[in-house]
């Protein structure tokens, strides 16, 4: 294993850590905040097809927000797992009463008569993870599931956390893809994406 790799299984174990260390009502109050946060976003309120995710017990819960976009009348995207490729597919969801099922890593996702929806037409993505740095860097579960699915949307990044999931740096490895922004109860964190790349 590599020393990188090393940093990042050492960072998943603290951040892990310090979510469970989380009280039921920080973590409540937590993800309305950020939820207000994401509302108030311009690029939110615009976007016509926005990706959102099943929330694992360690993430923050952002899913009452999957009715609101339906109430917009934009497209309610989920990732469905593809075991013939082995990694995720995004799909349309038109409602939340049948339209998701138990998927094989036990996450809710999308039911197989949800419609696919090309990655490059999501305008708003709110993407999951461990770990989050101010830069955009994202700390993952390390299966690189969702670094493949962003490396292909042209749309807004936007990961989403508690404040405890901030750090000084991620580690990052070349497929690692970088957010345009970074939520967190008390703080908005706009990322250039060009700031890694050019070393700035």
């Amino acid at each position: 294993m590599s020393v990188l790799s090393d940093d990042k299984k050492l960072l998943r174990t603290e951040l892990k850590r310090r979510i469970a260390a989380l009280p039921a009502t920080t973590r409540a109050a937590g993800a309305i905040d950020v939820i207000h946060r994401i509302l108030a976003r311009a690029e939110f309120q615009r976007a016509r097809a926005i990706l959102m995710t099943w929330p694992l017990p360690d993430e923050i819960n952002l899913w009452p927000l999957a009715s609101v976009v339906l109430r917009s009348h934009a497209a309610l995207c989920l990732p469905r797992y593809n075991p013939s490729t082995g990694g995720y597919d995004v799909c349309q969801i038109q409602h939340l009463d049948g339209g998701l099922r138990e998927g094989p890593f036990g996450i809710m996702e999308p039911a197989p008569d949800c419609s696919l929806v090309p990655p490059e037409a999501l305008d708003f993505c709110l993407v999951p993870g461990l770990g989050f740095d101010s830069c955009g860097q994202r700390l993952g579960r390390g299966r690189g599931f969702f670094d493949r699915l962003l490396a292909t949307v042209r749309g807004v990044t936007c990961g989403a956390g508690y404040d405890e999931q901030m750090v000084s740096r991620v580690p990052i490895e070349p497929h690692d893809v970088q957010l345009n922004l970074v939520l967190t109860p008390s703080k908005t964190h706009e990322c250039r994406v060009s700031q890694i790349k050019n070393g700035n």
